[in-house]
């Protein structure tokens, strides 16, 4: 539990999720990762990368998260 997450509140919103209604189709859309105003380019291990779902679901990642976990990641909620 590395971000302290309750498993119980994980799963519960996982079930949550999987019980909307299916996309018609799974698409990337292009990001752009700016620094906020409480990141300093001195201080880059402090930057958090941040998938926002149109239903307010929010998920912040450290940018040392490989990229192979998060496609698993997308790949277990699709």
């Amino acid at each position: 539990m590395q971000q302290r997450i309750n498993v119980r509140t994980f799963t519960a919103r996982l079930s949550e999720y999987r019980k909307l209604p299916a996309a018609d189709s799974i698409a990337l859309v292009p990001v752009q990762i700016e620094p906020t105003e409480s990141v300093s380019v001195a201080t880059p291990a402090a930057a958090v990368i941040v998938f926002t779902h149109v239903q307010g679901h929010r998920l912040e990642l450290s940018p040392s998260v490989s990229a192979g976990w998060v496609a698993e990641l997308l790949r277990c909620l699709a």
